[in-house]
């Protein structure tokens, strides 16, 4: 379960940097390890306790998306994730590890939760901790423990290393090629006869799945923003003044496509350097007023990337360059033009307006459409959260009609064909919607609360007609049952027939001759590698889990196909991958995942000592009877 959870959540700091205020700031509140009361505890280690409260903070906040693990699996990991970071808490204290205080602080300021434009927010932090029920020097010193773990982690996990004998295994297996050649063994299903009392049989025996599922057909109100916004009246002046407010978003940037030659300067260069390079640009302009610009770029820029483009740098974008270029390069004014040369602290560029395309303003008419729909939606919003209150108001005061939560609305009821607990059409194709029609309380008569479908779209849902579930007569699924039958068959005999041609391949009959006779095509595969997809996977993944076949034999196996097919296959080689065949570059990175495999195996192994050495006692779950 450690495991499960270590690749499910990735350490203490991913959960540290939390601090993402829409969860407690508490790792599992320090309060509880004294605060027991009267509540008999779950678990303890050492002299800390903890309650059923604890490990439902930690499933609710840090593993609600394991939506692999069932409710008592998640439980259960979230109170070996509370053993496990109370045994890591207790391994930094013996250690001594330590945090600064200024390096503390400097943290906590770049958390972004307390962050106004890139800076730390004094106001933002001081109310985040108010509404959290923390004080300063209280969230600090849980954030020091969760650094202090993370070193902890940190600390081990990066001991981890690969040896050049582990690099050769991991390549002698991942590039590994195996020969093989199989034949598939197809299901048959040739529309023979099936008797009436093999399908009455069936019948008898299949009940449960011959049968209608529940439905509903439902009445509802809906409110949508697009619908009150419809109703919003705007006039030309209105939208007149609303363009000119947003005629920012109506406004293509202008589009400047720029080249340049450099002559550069080393680093640290004094000023004679700098004087020379600008007499050097100067002779090159001069140049330019006869020759190409890319000609010249090619021949004398010391921009190694783009001289041999012809010094071009594609479209100018804001804040790229260097201050004194991206004036120079929009202080330009038409195509073609060229300007003096422009010091920077790489040296001197001659910069020049390859292309202008001017910034364009959409005129009113071009977007009186799309503007009248954006003035609507925004006068209509408060009206639509207004509706909304009151949809929910009537509608929970008259529980049993719709009528009048329709009218406080202006709108319509509607109705909704009959749909089942698995699939609907139309809103019915939501799940949203269905789990709403088959809340207990709705399908006893109630309205349904409020149910929000989008942020712009509210229903209220009840039941119109309750259908209930209801067996299929047999001529309905007679010939269900016959094509289900005969493809039992067919799989059946399918097998059979598999099984003898292994027996007849073990006894030394070729596979391509045995495929002949039976009409099957024998397809071969000499490099057979394991991401390789054009062989079936099933018979990928058994043959790269079988033995090595004895020399100048082939081994044959059955493998089952999803299909319900069979294949016979035989391995007849194995050749292993060779590190040598890697480059350097790839190489590298391998040794590093390697190395951080090893090394989270390793504190994997730490925690379970760690858990083995330390006074773990966990209780028998408090019944709740």
């Amino acid at each position: 379960m450690l495991q499960t959870i270590r690749d499910k959540a990735h350490g203490v700091l991913a959960w540290l940097i939390l601090v993402s205020i829409a969860v407690p700031f508490a790792l599992w509140g320090i309060q509880n390890y004294t605060d027991g009361g009267k509540e008999r505890p779950v678990a303890t280690v050492g002299d800390r306790e903890f309650f059923e409260r604890d490990v439902n903070r930690v499933s609710d906040r840090d593993l609600s998306g394991l939506s692999d693990l069932d409710d008592e699996q998640v439980r259960q990991a979230a109170l070996e994730r509370l053993i496990r970071d109370a045994l890591m808490s207790e391994a930094v204290v013996k250690l001594k590890l330590g945090v600064g205080d200024e390096e503390l602080r400097t943290l906590v300021q770049s958390l972004p939760p307390f962050q106004t434009d890139g800076r730390f927010d004094k106001e933002k932090y001081k109310l985040a901790l108010t509404a959290q029920g923390m004080s300063p020097q209280g969230f600090a010193e849980q954030m020091r423990t969760s650094v202090l773990m993370d070193q902890f982690q940190q600390g081990v996990t990066h001991t981890g290393f690969a040896t050049t004998r582990s690099l050769e295994q991991y390549y002698r297996l991942k590039d590994q090629q195996r020969a093989v050649e199989y034949a598939v063994i197809p299901v048959v299903t040739d529309g023979a006869p099936v008797s009436e009392e093999a399908i009455q049989e069936y019948y008898l025996r299949h009940t449960a799945e011959f049968q209608t599922p529940e439905q509903v057909a439902v009445d509802y109100v809906s409110l949508k923003l697009e619908d009150v916004a419809r109703r919003v009246v705007v006039s030309d002046e209105t939208l007149r003044a609303f363009y000119e407010e947003q005629k920012a978003n109506f406004t293509s940037e202008e589009k400047r496509r720029i080249s340049h030659i450099l002559v550069s300067v080393a680093p640290n260069a004094g000023e004679d350097a700098f004087r020379q390079a600008l007499e050097k640009a100067g002779k090159i302009r001069d140049r330019l007023a006869k020759e190409d610009f890319a000609a010249v770029a090619k021949e004398v820029s010391e921009d190694s990337e783009t001289a041999a483009k012809g010094g071009d740098l594609g479209i100018l974008a804001a804040g790229q360059m260097e201050k004194n270029f991206e004036e120079a390069a929009r202080s330009l004014q038409k195509a073609g033009d060229i300007s003096q040369p422009v010091k920077t602290p790489f040296g001197y560029h001659l910069i020049k307006l390859a292309e202008l395309q001017p910034g364009q303003v959409k005129t009113f008419g071009e977007v009186k459409p799309e503007l009248t729909a954006n003035y609507q939606r925004t006068q209509a919003e408060k009206e639509f959260y207004e509706l909304g209150q009151r949809l929910s108001e009537v509608s929970f005061e008259n529980p049993d009609q719709l009528d009048s939560a329709a009218a406080a609305i202006g709108a319509k009821v509607e109705k909704a064909a009959a749909f089942s607990r698995a699939r609907g059409e139309g809103l019915a194709a939501l799940a949203p919607f269905r789990e709403a029609a088959f809340n207990p309380e709705v399908l006893e008569g109630r309205n349904s609360e409020p149910l929000e479908l989008a942020p712009d779209h509210v229903v209220v849902l009840r039941v119109r007609e309750r259908i209930p579930a209801a067996q299929k007569p047999l001529d309905e699924v007679r010939v269900n049952i016959a094509a289900t039958l005969r493809v039992d068959a067919g799989r059946i005999a399918a097998k059979e027939k598999a099984k003898a041609a292994l027996e007849s391949v073990n006894q030394g009959k070729p596979l391509d001759e045995l495929a002949k006779q039976q009409g099957w095509t024998v397809r071969k595969a000499a490099n057979l590698r394991r991401e390789n997809t054009d062989v079936p996977r099933e018979i990928i993944q058994a043959i790269f889990r079988a033995p090595r076949p004895e020399a100048g034999k082939t081994a044959w196996r059955l493998i089952p196909l999803n299909s319900q097919e069979q294949a016979i296959v035989g391995l007849t080689g194995v050749t292993d991958g060779d590190i040598k065949s890697v480059d350097t570059q790839e190489l590298e990175k391998t040794r590093d995942f390697l190395s951080r495999v090893q090394g989270q195996g390793q504190f994997t192994s730490l925690l379970e000592q760690l858990w083995q050495d330390g006074d773990v006692n966990i209780l028998e779950k408090k019944d709740k009877n």
